[in-house]
């Protein structure tokens, strides 16, 4: 909690006795190290509510990324105007926090600089354009210049109108090409009101010394830069496809050096500049309204005079970033998800919210190098295609957002599974700028397939389609990245391990180099004396391995022999079982045996009643079997005769007590949960 007194900033630590619920649903709004136990109770590395509406700032800190929790739940706590998200080293951070408290708290007082990582949640708001600094005393070191994008669609602009005072701060004059931001809705005024200068196009290209973009730059405009002066170049290059224009570049100048921001590494510390997560959240969005434009029916079940119409179906392939904001857009408008990924953690994600996770028969983990998808084994994607051809049949929108880093995207929805989905359906590729998930996809264009009636969207431009949101995330990226570069003297710090990631050009020199191709895995070849069974599970667990090959066989085996193992625990437990009934049908009465069946019986029962419905139905049913359960209180009844000092009597008088609770608390609890329901 900050309070600020006389117009310092106070920091005070509460064990959070009063806390009020922001939200009515439990969900984890914050998670807290361990480190900071002196000053929390037990049990609160898992908080399901804080009270902090009425902090004056509140500083959280971002989940690591094996922590798949509530992937993409609006979190009421990042809207409100007193909170700023970190989005440095969060480790580090803590640690110094209470080193800082640790000292201060001897003292009597809290003292704490909040560190440059912490960056404000809503820097896209309108608070940040009504922010102004201090200028005074500020030396613009170095010209800073925002270039005009010309790609056929493009409509981004790297830097927005309210960042530019931010930019200044850091010591760049800053220099907006004509015309740069008109196309997302920022006027060449809007920049001069900030304090930035417009220039023509020589001028931004050739006498500034970092130059930034949104799209790399054509081979047209690299003459543009200049041939003897120092410049830090900033977009996105994808260098796997672009190694002419790296060379280019680099032939150009050779004090030039170019950053790409599609390069950026899948680390804590860099989840600030990371372009393409935010792009991927707004392409994801969009896909969803595209396609609900283009669907000629209702999106969420409708009951009307004229007849009932079932929820549209969707079915999103790939549960990235881009694939969790396309769930989370479907859900608000009443579809009935499907999701489907490589990567076993994404189910948690999909299913917190409100997903369905599909799944293969085949157990193969497709997570790659920083969080992406890799490439599956052939085993794998023919489950894979089976799948999508069964689902095809039932869905009405297919979103794709399947996309292996410096590859062609993968094929994943054939020409037949097309043909099977019903007239109207519409599929939205998110891939189509790299090849597309769909065969049938056209890149940039949106077209309907002529036999089976489906609209198929090849946007390469989802984003340009949200030009002034899109601008703003990439252009607080791109903050980001200044602020991460520091004084760099027109000299990039290699050590620093982000710059060193994003460089793909570095004086003059191609830096970046191609991922080696994958090993491929070939089927380990069956023992001679191997049985064909043996021999097709040692060919199914072979694949999708890099390893060398005798690594494939041991694998092969570890499963079999994992197999073997359950199956020889389920003999021994079935045999145990039947050993016992058989005791006890031998050394018990007759009379015992139908009261043994009606207890097994009713624990089968009660656990296919309980655990075969789905979790949010648990409450009210305990409710009501808690109720109904209650019937054994006539039993207790029954026993009340005889000596009222008797055991039986008063083991009776006690059941009828406990019972008498169970019946009461149970309907309570279920009229609770009807009244719910109603308005």
């Amino acid at each position: 909690y900050q309070r600020r007194v006389h117009g310092d900033f106070k920091y005070s630590i509460s064990v959070f006795r009063k806390a009020q619920t922001l939200v009515s649903r439990k969900e984890r709004l914050c998670w807290w190290e361990n480190e900071l136990s002196p000053w929390l109770p037990s049990h609160t590395n898992q908080i399901s509510f804080l009270a902090l509406g009425f902090a004056e700032s509140v500083v959280t800190s971002k989940l690591e990324s094996n922590y798949c929790r509530y992937a993409g739940v609006d979190n009421p706590l990042f809207f409100y105007n007193n909170t700023w998200m970190l989005l440095g080293d969060a480790k580090t951070t803590v640690s110094n926090l209470r080193s800082s408290l640790d000292v201060s708290s001897k003292n009597g007082a809290f003292a704490i600089d909040i560190p440059q990582e912490v960056s404000s949640s809503s820097s896209s708001s309108s608070s940040t354009d009504e922010q102004d600094f201090d200028l005074s005393g500020i030396v613009e070191k170095y010209t800073l210049a925002v270039l005009r994008e010309r790609r056929d669609g493009e409509r981004r602009v790297a830097v927005v109108p309210s960042l530019v005072r931010e930019l200044r701060k850091l010591g760049y004059r800053v220099c907006v090409e004509e015309g740069a931001g008109a196309a997302a809705g920022f006027s060449d005024a809007a920049y001069r009101a900030k304090g930035a200068f417009v220039v023509n196009r020589e001028q931004a290209w050739g006498l500034s010394d970092v130059l930034v973009k949104v799209r790399r730059p054509e081979l047209n405009e690299i003459g543009l830069l200049s041939s003897n002066k120092r410049q830090i170049l900033v977009s996105y290059i994808e260098p796997s496809f672009n190694q002419e224009i790296m060379v280019a570049l680099a032939k150009r100048n050779h004090d030039l050096s170019v950053i790409g921001m599609d390069c950026v590494p899948r680390t804590t510390r860099a989840q600030k500049l990371d372009s393409l997560s935010s792009s991927a959240n707004l392409a994801g969005h969009r896909a969803i309204i595209e396609a609900a434009a283009h669907f000629p029916r209702f999106l969420q079940g409708t009951i009307t005079a004229a007849g009932k119409f079932p929820p549209a179906k969707v079915l999103i392939v790939g549960a990235g970033v881009a694939g969790l904001a396309a769930i989370g857009t479907a859900k608000s408008l009443g579809c009935i998800v499907r999701a489907f990924d490589t990567r076993p953690a994404a189910k948690e994600q999909v299913e917190s919210m409100g997903g369905e996770f599909l799944t293969v028969n085949i157990h193969e983990d497709g997570t790659g190098a920083g969080g992406y998808a890799k490439e599956m084994s052939p085993a794998f994607i023919d489950a894979e295609m089976k799948l999508f051809m069964n689902q095809a049949r039932e869905v009405d929108i297919i979103i794709t957002t399947a996309n292996i880093p410096g590859r062609r995207a993968p094929v994943l929805i054939k020409t037949e599974a097309v043909r099977m989905m019903k007239p109207g359906s519409v599929i939205v590729d998110l891939a189509a700028e790299n090849g597309g998930n769909c065969e049938l996809t056209r890149a940039g264009q949106a077209h309907i397939d002529q036999e089976s009636g489906v609209t198929i969207l090849g946007y390469t431009d989802l984003l340009s389609r949200m030009a002034e949101q899109s601008s703003k995330l990439y252009a607080t990226n791109i903050k980001h990245l200044v602020q991460e570069m520091g004084d760099h003297n027109m000299s990039l710090n290699l050590s620093n391990d982000i710059l060193t990631a994003c460089c793909v050009v570095n004086n003059g020199s191609v830096r970046w180099q191609p991922a080696p191709p994958a090993l491929a895995s070939s089927p380990a070849p069956p023992p001679p004396a191997a049985s064909s069974h043996s021999s097709s599970s040692s060919h199914s667990h072979s694949h999708g391995s890099s390893g060398p090959h005798d690594s494939l066989v041991k694998h092969g085996q570890s499963h079999g022999q994992a197999a073997e193992y359950s199956g020889m625990k389920t003999f021994i437990l079935i045999t145990f079982l039947c050993g016992l009934f058989v005791l006890i049908g031998l050394t018990t009465a007759a009379s015992f045996h139908p009261q043994l069946l009606a207890f097994i019986m009713a624990i089968i029962v009660g656990y296919y009643v309980v655990w075969g419905v789905t979790a949010a139905l648990h409450t009210p049913l305990m409710a009501v079997t808690n109720a109904i359960s209650g019937i054994i209180i006539l039993g207790c009844m029954l026993q009340l005769h005889g000596d009222q000092s008797s055991a039986s009597v008063v083991c009776a008088l006690v059941g009828v007590a406990i019972t008498s609770i169970n019946v009461a608390g149970g309907f309570i609890v279920t009229q609770k949960m009807l009244l719910m329901f109603k308005k």
